[in-house]
């Protein structure tokens, strides 16, 4: 909590959380204040995600924050203008933020008043909606959670505009290629959504990542699973991509991933709002399928291999190959 004199200086200002003004010559969204740190300092957040603490000199309100009451810190007031969209959390950098007080990254950034602190342009676009299924690193996923993110989805489908899943992104190509083949025909959008940097760093793509996300669901028709990321290293665009042809390629550039031997479903201006499309939705009946055999033995073929490596595979007795 601010100190009563930060608190005295807002009111008398007509600022409240959420608003966007200027403090020692910078502009951003008044933020809540942590409970570590200086209570006479205001922290800010700029326009590319950071958060900035800054001396209370010269505030000033530029524009007030609509929809978000701020009775109980920043939450979110839903209205029928906006659409209704899922957030289903699985960990990952995309729902992880600095840990002051740990000194590290804290993975549990996933209530709503979380989504609506670190992504407050969010919020105004959409209803934010927020459901955990894991928190856990992308490497450790298994086929079982696959399991538990599609029976989730096909759950709660048809009350929802649209589904985002915010997943890490080191496995997210394999989640979203099971995800598309146990989600046969869904009748609504799911997107999944990574970021290559969390939401306290200056060059974060979480936010603009989820906003493409929410507003191609919001404006399109797209039905069925898709890839959303950043197009390149640049603040402007995201690629909808198809979760069976993509492909992660570099460890830490924000535009990592890329189709393969196919084109993008389409893309999302952030700037201008343009949205171009490519797909189209599959006239087949939706079909839930679950199921998954494990059993599977996995052998890559290169430049000499020896039949004897091929006869430890066939010992295993897997159902497939």
């Amino acid at each position: 909590m601010y100190s009563q004199e930060i608190r005295d200086k807002l009111d008398e200002k007509g600022i409240e959380l959420g608003d966007r003004i200027t403090a020692s010559g910078r502009e951003g969204r008044l933020m809540p204040k942590p409970e570590s740190g200086d209570s006479d300092i205001v922290v800010l957040k700029d326009e590319s995600g950071y958060n900035l603490g800054l001396e209370p000199e010269d505030l000033r309100l530029l524009e007030k924050m609509e929809g978000i009451d701020d009775s109980e810190g920043l939450e979110p007031s839903y209205s029928d203008d906006k659409p209704d969209i899922l957030f289903l959390h699985t960990g990952g950098t995309i729902s992880s933020r600095v840990s002051y007080e740990e000194g590290g990254v804290d993975p549990s950034a996933h209530e709503v008043e979380d989504m609506v602190e670190m992504y407050p342009e969010l919020a105004k676009e959409v209803n934010i909606h927020s459901e955990v299924i894991a928190e856990m690193l992308s490497e450790d996923m298994e086929p079982e959670h696959w399991q538990q993110i599609a029976e989730t989805i096909h759950e709660v489908k048809d009350e929802y505009d649209g589904i985002v899943v915010g997943h890490g992104t080191d496995t997210m190509s394999y989640t979203g290629a099971a995800l598309s083949l146990m989600l046969k025909g869904i009748n609504t959008g799911v997107l999944l959504v990574g970021s290559q940097r969390s939401s306290d760093r200056p060059s974060s793509d979480a936010s603009m990542n989820l906003r493409c996300a929410s507003k191609f669901l919001k404006e399109t028709d797209f039905q069925g699973v898709g890839i959303c990321m950043h197009q390149n290293s640049e603040d402007l665009e995201c690629n909808i991509l198809p979760p069976q042809k993509v492909r992660k390629m570099h460890t830490s550039r924000r535009d990592a991933f890329e189709s393969v031997n196919t084109d993008q479903l389409g893309t999302v201006n952030i700037e201008t709002g343009e949205i171009s499309k490519n797909y189209e939705n599959t006239q087949e009946d939706y079909s839930f399928e679950p199921g998954f055999n494990q059993d599977v033995g996995w052998l890559r073929v290169r430049p000499g291999m020896k039949p004897e490596e091929l006869d430890l595979i066939l010992e295993q007795d897997y159902k497939g190959l």
